[in-house]
């Protein structure tokens, strides 16, 4: 099986991306896949995360024409004649919440899915999609 994150496309490619999304929208909870086809890989950006690429949003959403995708998300990859595809096992998630403290003292939720933290409820992961709350969990797990 291939390693999904030595597969990052590059800036200049013409790639078809599916990905899979967790939707949080009450009533609508839980995994969808959708579709990219044929947009081109742009140049990453100095604040991009690991594991991470930058792709042309061909349907702007109030004015936001590139999109950043993880590679944890990724479920199918179509590069040229190169496919590579990951299957999820959505039912065999083991998901669990933890608190913590910001620094403010506001208390926020993480979420851990097989023991990875995925989910932050703090503003900072609202807007960044990762936070120190995450890299401390992450952290705090590598050291067990």
């Amino acid at each position: 099986m291939t390693d999904f994150r030595s597969n990052i496309p590059q800036p200049g490619e013409i790639i078809t991306v599916t990905l899979r999304r967790y939707s949080y929208v009450i009533g609508q909870e839980g995994y969808s896949f959708h579709t990219y086809k044929d947009v081109k890989v742009l140049e990453p950006a100095k604040w991009d995360a690991p594991n991470t690429f930058r792709i042309e949003n061909k349907t702007p959403y109030r004015g936001i024409s590139e999109r950043t995708l993880y590679m944890v998300n990724v479920a199918k990859l179509k590069r040229g004649s190169s496919v590579f595809t990951r299957k999820f096992k959505t039912e065999n998630l083991k998901q669990s919440k933890i608190k913590v403290k910001g620094s403010t003292g506001t208390t926020y939720t993480i979420t851990f899915e097989n023991a990875m933290p995925i989910n932050c409820t703090c503003p900072g992961f609202h807007f960044r999609k990762h936070c120190r709350h995450l890299q401390e969990a992450k952290d705090a797990d590598s050291k067990s």
